[in-house]
Formats: structure tokens, sequence, C-alpha cells
């Protein structure tokens, strides 16, 4: 039987010279059976990467023409629909975390699950450009270009965020990029190194500079 939930009745017909009769009929149920495909991807991946998941193998004994596959991608985004197997690629905007990749199958019999994928978001530390030239005259000010902070995830550089140490024993703190200046009171040859906080953690040495004095 090509398709259920259906309930055929079997008829047998029987033929001689007098005329055709049915000389007995069975009724039978045909249960409809839940279509099944294969869904698969890996189970970690970074915060703001490309991840690709993919459907195949799509098996139903039945005559049911499949009319969309339903993904939610377990991290609070909208379900995405699509109408064909294949790979289908995600963002996860922010680790640390998990997600649990759910897919079912629509037919015109009723929604199926597919399967599931679970996966962990791995947070990214963050960078930040940071340029200065590479001399300074002692006693006189220093001049750093806090530039640009690149993090591939949703997150928020807290306040007093940007810690500068500036290699000479000194430290300072800032909320926002930009120029900063120090003065360096002795000579030598020093490594001014940044560190990160959001609210993933800190992350330190995201940029440094080499200035001689």
């Amino acid at each position: 039987f090509a398709d259920g939930d259906s309930s055929p009745v079997i008829s047998l017909i029987v033929t001689d010279e007098d005329g055709t009769y049915t000389a007995a009929s069975l009724g039978v149920a045909v249960n409809d059976v839940a279509p099944s495909i294969t869904v698969s991807g890996a189970n970690e991946t970074d915060e703001g990467s490309v991840y690709t998941l993919t459907l195949a193998d799509l098996v139903d004994p039945g005559d049911d023409p499949v009319t969309e596959y339903l993904i939610d991608w377990g991290d609070g985004s909208a379900v995405q629909s699509v109408t064909e197997l294949g790979d289908v690629t995600h963002t996860f905007a922010d680790g640390n975390s998990s997600a649990t990749i759910s897919v079912q199958i629509v037919n015109d019999e009723g929604t199926f699950d597919g399967g599931t994928v679970d996966v962990t978001i791995n947070n990214v530390a963050p960078t930040l450009a940071l340029s200065g030239a590479s001399t300074s005259i002692q006693n006189t000010a220093y001049t750093l270009n806090l530039g640009a902070i690149i993090d591939p995830g949703d997150d928020t550089i807290v306040a007093n965020g940007i810690t500068v140490y500036w290699g000479d024993g000194t430290t300072e703190t800032y909320s926002s990029v930009g120029d900063v200046s120090h003065t360096y009171t002795t000579v030598g040859d020093f490594t001014i190194r940044v560190s990160l906080e959001d609210e993933d953690g800190t992350f330190s040495d995201v940029a440094t500079q080499a200035v001689s004095v």
C-alpha cells in the first residue's frame, strides 16, 4: 500500500458463467510510517563562526512529499524553514554556551521529529588594534592609540575594562578606545601590553607594542 493512514477494503471477485460476484472482503488499516532523515554537524564551534548542519538521506515508505524541514537552532533565534536536503548554515552569536539543534520534517501527514545535534559554542577572545611610535624620550609624554576592538561574539567591554601595562611597572585602566599617553621617567626598552575584560572574563595580552626610551 503506497500511503497511510488509510482503510482500504480488499475484495475477492469471482466470475463464472452466471456473472460476477464479491466472494469475500477484508478491511485493512494502513498505518502511516514517520519519515526519517540523517541530521549531522560538528559538536563544537566558535561564536561568530559559520556553522554547517547537514540534512541527508530522507526515508519515507509512504507516498508523502515533504513540504519543509524546520530547524530550531536552540539559541533563541527564529526557527528556519528549508525545502531541500543539504547543508544549512547558521552563526551562533555568543559563547560560552550550549545549544541543541532540532529538526522537524513536515509532510501532508503532519510534523515529525527528524533528529538533534548538541553543540558547544566557544567564546573567542577579543582583539584590539594597538599603535604607537617605537621610540620615546625620557620625561616626555608618549602617545599610544587604542584602536578598534574586534570581538566575533556578542560581548561588551565592561567599564574600565581596558588595562594598559606600560612595561615600567605602571598600569592604567580605560573605558573607551582612543589616544592615551604616558611619561617614561627612566630609559630602557619596554613592552606595552593591553588586556581586555568583558562579561566572559579577562583576556591578557590581546595586543602589545615595543617602545625604546
